[in-house]
């Protein structure tokens, strides 16, 4: 698999802006403004609230009860809870994952750029996705 760069780590926190606070008072981050976001992973569409600031770190709350990061802070607490790597081929890195027994739960193109997510019981943990996001990172819009 042809991996270009990591874009990104995602924090899972109760609430994105107090946590944006906090590393912008520790780190003098900047982070941009929190905005919803909708995912569908595999008929459930996800909703949460999301910030992101360089060098590639992404907030991310649950908006909902049943969300999937209301699930791993109930379970795990604040953390890391995913990781968004840049490939050169979505394709190609989909096909060898299949290879390995490895499918994605979603299969979606966000404002034109192909998204692969995979659960993180396939990844020792982590939420893991896969994207061909021009450089710089797709994410970086968001700030």
């Amino acid at each position: 698999m042809d991996i270009l760069e990591i874009d990104r780590v995602m924090v899972a926190t109760p609430d994105a802006a107090a946590a944006a606070e906090r590393f912008e008072e520790l780190l003098g981050l900047h982070f941009g403004d929190v905005v919803d976001s909708e995912t569908d992973v595999g008929g459930d569409v996800q909703r949460n609230e999301v910030t992101y600031a360089e060098p590639g770190i992404e907030l991310v709350a649950p908006a909902a009860e049943d969300s999937g990061v209301a699930a791993f802070l109930e379970a795990n607490g604040p953390g890391l809870f995913g990781l968004v790597v840049r490939v050169a081929d979505v394709d190609a890195a989909r096909a060898e994952l299949a290879e390995q027994g490895v499918e994605p739960i979603a299969d979606e193109t966000p404002d034109g750029v192909r998204e692969l997510h995979y659960h993180p019981e396939d990844f020792g943990g982590v939420y893991t996705l896969l994207t061909a996001y021009p450089h710089p990172g797709f994410a970086r819009a968001w700030e």
